[in-house]
């Protein structure tokens, strides 16, 4: 019978393809993104002092990951809220630049806390002071924000967004108004790098990387054998 010697090529085969099957999801699943952008659908409800009633409107939203869980974002909401006392309509914007601090859980999924500063502004300018005063919250004012929200992960660059927002802001004769709004919308991951070391990384990168070292042995193991 004719014998074969076994040959080196085969086993160097098929050692290319395990390494090639450990390695191409993870560098799939490494791709950083160092951006994200937003729209969502928002309630808005006033202190009582502004005499305006709740009403829908929407946000745009704007953010970059830094590094150690942490993201900044922007984010610009509007509405149009009607008068309690005569359902007369006003302009209602609000300006927020934000830190986050998200936390992980499980792979494609977080939990963020938020706060950050900007203004709001009520309709138009206040009336002076030798004009009768306004029926409802005017002007212009700074303002502290701060709130909880979560991230749903619906695909590689699409999340589903959830969040309740407290915002603080003294009026004109120094009272404080204290509004609550929440938003539900969805955010697209933009930018995208492979393995930027530097930025965020999900729970599943810890178990990527084990992955990784665990086929990385097996490789050398087979070459050594």
């Amino acid at each position: 019978m004719r014998t074969y010697r076994e040959g080196t090529c085969g086993r160097e085969l098929a050692l290319l393809a395990m390494v090639v099957c450990v390695a191409s999801p993870l560098v799939a699943q490494e791709r950083r993104y160092l951006g994200e952008i937003g729209a969502a659908a928002v309630y808005q409800s006033f202190d009582g002092s502004a005499k305006l009633k709740s009403a829908p409107g929407f946000l745009l939203r704007g953010g970059l990951w830094l590094p150690i869980n942490f993201s900044v974002e922007g984010e610009a909401a509007f509405a149009k809220p009607k008068a309690e006392a005569d359902a007369a309509g006003t302009d209602y914007k609000a300006f927020t630049l934000s830190l986050l601090y998200n936390i992980p859980v499980g792979r494609t999924n977080w939990f963020y806390l938020k706060a950050g500063g900007g203004s709001n502004k009520y309709g138009s300018d206040c009336p002076g002071d030798q004009e009768p005063t306004a029926p409802t919250a005017c002007g212009n004012s700074g303002v502290f924000a701060g709130g909880a929200g979560f991230r749903v992960g619906l695909g590689p660059t699409l999340m589903a967004r959830g969040e309740a927002l407290l915002s603080s802001l003294k009026s004109k004769n120094s009272s404080t108004l204290t509004n609550f709004g929440l938003n539900v919308g969805l955010g697209i991951l933009v930018f995208g790098l492979l393995d930027s070391g530097a930025f965020i990384r999900g729970s599943g990168y810890r178990q990527q990387e084990r992955l990784k070292e665990r086929g990385a042995r097996t490789a050398r193991a087979a070459v050594a054998g």
